[in-house]
């Protein structure tokens, strides 16, 4: 039989969910854990996206990048294992037709968290 936890944390103690959420996806049968919080965090191995703040944090540090950069990134990691053409992301992210798109999405760069997410 499964077994259940129920945790309540507050704002400031959101670190230890993230740290539960560590410990649980390395174990085997737990890939591409991604969970939402109520105060609108996704919080991957060795990533946390903070969506409110507009904010990614690596290994607990934070990734200084642009807002269609964070964009690109929550977007990607609401979707994982998934597989976007350029023009796609493009309509998706600065929501306009993907034709257009240029190299604007050939220049946001890739933020690798561990083997289990690739954010890039």
């Amino acid at each position: 039989m499964g077994k259940f936890l129920v945790l309540s944390l507050t704002d400031h103690e959101e670190y230890i969910l993230s740290r539960i959420m560590e410990i649980i996806a390395v174990e085997p049968g737990f890939d591409h854990i991604v969970t939402s919080h109520p105060c609108n965090t996704l919080v991957f191995p060795g990533l946390e996206l903070r969506l409110k703040e507009r904010t990614a944090y690596r290994n607990g540090e934070l990734i200084s990048m642009t807002r269609r950069e964070f964009e690109t990134l929550v977007y990607l990691a609401k979707h994982p294992s998934w597989v976007f053409s350029a023009g796609q992301l493009y309509e998706e992210v600065w929501g306009e037709d993907g034709e257009n798109c240029g190299t604007a999405v050939a220049f946001v760069p890739k933020i690798n968290a561990n083997p289990v997410y690739n954010g890039g």
